[in-house]
């Protein structure tokens, strides 16, 4: 087995977080708890310890300099997103270090907005084949 590069509490960290690439992108996601309400050097602190773990792995199997990104994906704001002002001052910070906070409730409209227009696109294709059948 290969060696990872990772010393002792690296090597023995959490596993319920969940890796995944997509084109080229190495991308960690985290589920935080619904209730959690989380700091932005929270966030930072943690994400970090992500990325440098995942990079030191990359880098021993030989990939070098790989785009990582960490999703965090929360049920309540951050507590610095209660203040507009602040809440600009998270995007910026995240966006830099290539983090994301994602809400349960964005997630959730989103797939079932998706969802929406599938069944949408699914009865108009249904209409189409029924008339193509006719023909």
């Amino acid at each position: 087995m290969q060696s990872t590069g990772l010393s002792g509490r690296g090597s023995k960290g959490r596993v319920d977080i969940r890796y995944r690439t997509n084109a080229g992108e190495h991308i960690i996601v985290e589920l935080k708890r619904a209730q959690r309400k989380l700091h932005l050097y929270e966030v930072v602190d943690q994400g970090g310890k992500y990325k440098t773990a995942l990079h030191k792995c990359l880098v021993s199997t030989g990939i070098e300099n790989p785009h990582i990104s960490v999703v965090f994906v929360v049920g309540q704001s951050l507590h610095e997103e209660d203040d507009a002002t602040a809440a600009r001052d998270v995007v910026q910070t995240l966006r830099s270090l290539n983090t994301k906070v994602v809400h349960y409730e964005a997630l959730i409209r989103g797939a079932r907005d998706a969802y929406d227009e599938y069944l949408q696109r699914s009865a108009k294709a249904d209409r189409l084949d029924k008339v193509l059948r006719k023909l």
